[in-house]
């Protein structure tokens, strides 16, 4: 009797374990394809709809994504450089590395995952699947050691995606934000 008791309860305490276990692994799928911005709403002004556009393609062993970078580029504007990067598994369910391609010009912008040190001016650069948000994010920090973290959302909803975006700066705290909606190209 007592060995069934035991059982029983190392059984139960065991249950919730075993059913996140058995939980299917976060997916890009419902990322998958081409997607157009329909409306932004910005603090960093008057932003066109395009600029939110997203590409998400499988990609060997990961999946590729395309985008324009939100956060502020030199000229202090936003929505101008073109960004396409690739990640990887990394072994945590959901959470995805920077895969650089040798000699490419990303490969000098963004650290490889085995050395992306931000201390040493590298760009440190994730991504992560959580139920039916992707984030992508990409940190820096400065000579003087001030950090830059960009923050992209992409939330699944009934019509498409929602994005925000934010960026998060020594000097500003929380900075520009911006939110949009996209839905897939052809709708």
């Amino acid at each position: 009797m007592r060995r069934m008791v035991l059982f029983l309860t190392v059984a139960l305490l065991a249950w919730p374990s075993l059913a996140v276990l058995a939980a299917d692994p976060p997916s890009i799928e419902a990322f998958l394809g081409s997607w157009k911005g329909r409306k932004a709403s910005s603090a960093i002004g008057a932003l066109p709809p395009d600029a939110l556009s997203l590409e998400v393609q499988r990609d060997a062993d990961g999946f590729r994504i395309s985008w324009f970078d939100l956060g502020a580029n030199s000229q202090g504007n936003s929505g101008g450089d073109s960004i396409d990067v690739r990640f990887l598994p990394t072994g945590r369910a959901g959470v995805y590395e920077y895969a650089p391609k040798p000699g490419s010009f990303l490969t000098r912008m963004f650290a490889s995952p085995a050395t992306g040190n931000p201390l040493k001016g590298e760009t440190l650069l994730w991504a992560r699947i959580d139920g039916p948000t992707l984030a992508v994010y990409s940190m820096k920090i400065d000579l003087n050691g001030d950090f830059d973290l960009d923050h992209y959302s992409w939330t699944q909803t009934e019509n498409g995606l929602q994005l925000i975006f934010s960026e998060r700066t020594e000097d500003l705290g929380m900075g520009t934000k911006l939110e949009g909606e996209l839905v897939a190209k052809g709708d």
